[in-house]
């Protein structure tokens, strides 16, 4: 436990974008689960920060995608955060059951709380659908100025990765928002066994989340409750050759999570070569040209030769 309350923990994460925050608001509204949505922020990003200093690094974005490896590798900082108290991560323990957070891009955690009994479940969204969401439509309401697709795309490995590898130990769960959205029924009883609370139907989740006042955060176009229209949106609202891009760099992540592509395994390389971003990125953390650089170009390739078990290989090293 990471405190003296005896109270279960949990962690709720994942990509920006990826359903995170529909997920917070379904479990939420049981009587026995509180989850709080983004009250930790600032903890996560202070501890990353600490961590980074006591090697005397620093960095706009201190949570890592690892991809490429940031100047240390994360083993460093999971040994480093071993000796530490994570209490500062959660809210108070309140009445509730289970009294969790939900954050996103903190993956990196995972592997420190399920040491200390803390619950996590990860939620992985077609890559696709994450960056028509996020770089098209009006996803800058919810995640600022875009960003470069590549990095955000690394971000989405870095779910992936963090999400398969925590697969085999029993505090841990990794869902699809697809299937959430699907077979709600099947994946929230799921969970809720998993978290071992009474099961509630999605239909008084539903109500309950709309007597909330949840209306959805979808970047095209209202959206409310589990409404399967989010599922697929890329092919209308992601132009062809980020689809195309978004294959080429996340095949193998993409494979391990059952999600289709189009592309022809053999086109990757040309592909990663060819693109560009088709709208200005105008943040001053990236490098002009970040999806094409030479550097990271080079990069792409050369892990797109790669199995998935030899990338995650190396992030654990």
């Amino acid at each position: 436990m990471i405190d003296g309350s005896g109270k279960e923990r949990l962690l709720v994460s994942g990509m920006m974008r990826s359903g995170t925050t529909l997920l917070q608001r379904a479990l939420d509204c049981h009587p026995l689960i509180d989850i709080w949505y983004q009250s930790r922020t600032e903890s996560f990003l202070d501890m990353k920060r600490d961590f980074l200093l006591s090697i005397g690094l620093d960095s706009y974005h201190p949570l890592s995608h690892y991809d490429p490896e940031p100047g240390y590798a994360y083993r460093q900082f999971k040994e480093w955060a071993a000796e530490r108290s994570l209490a500062a991560l959660f809210p108070d323990s309140t009445e509730a059951s289970i009294t969790g957070v939900k954050e996103v891009l903190v993956e990196e955690f995972y592997p420190l709380l399920l040491e200390r009994s803390v619950l996590c479940l990860n939620i992985v969204r077609d890559p696709r659908d994450v960056i028509a969401s996020m770089s098209f439509g009006d996803g800058w309401q919810h995640t600022g100025r875009s960003r470069p697709v590549l990095f955000d795309l690394r971000n989405w490995r870095k779910s992936v990765h963090f999400g398969s590898a925590m697969e085999s130990n029993e505090s841990f769960r990794q869902i699809r928002f697809e299937d959430l959205l699907v077979d709600t029924s099947s994946v929230l009883g799921g969970l809720l066994e998993w978290m071992r609370v009474h099961p509630l139907e999605p239909r008084d989740i539903e109500a309950e989340m709309v007597s909330r006042g949840w209306s959805g955060n979808s970047s095209f176009g209202h959206k409310s409750g589990f409404d399967r229209g989010a599922i697929g949106g890329h092919v209308r609202n992601l132009p062809a050759e980020v689809t195309a891009y978004v294959e080429a760099v996340c095949w193998r992540e993409m494979e391990r999570m059952g999600y289709s592509v189009s592309l022809d395994e053999r086109d990757r390389e040309r592909v990663i070569k060819e693109y560009r971003d088709p709208f200005v990125v105008d943040r001053d953390e990236f490098e002009k040209g970040y999806s094409s650089s030479l550097e990271n170009v080079r990069y792409e390739i050369e892990r797109a030769g790669k199995s998935f078990i030899e990338i995650q290989r190396e992030l654990f090293k």
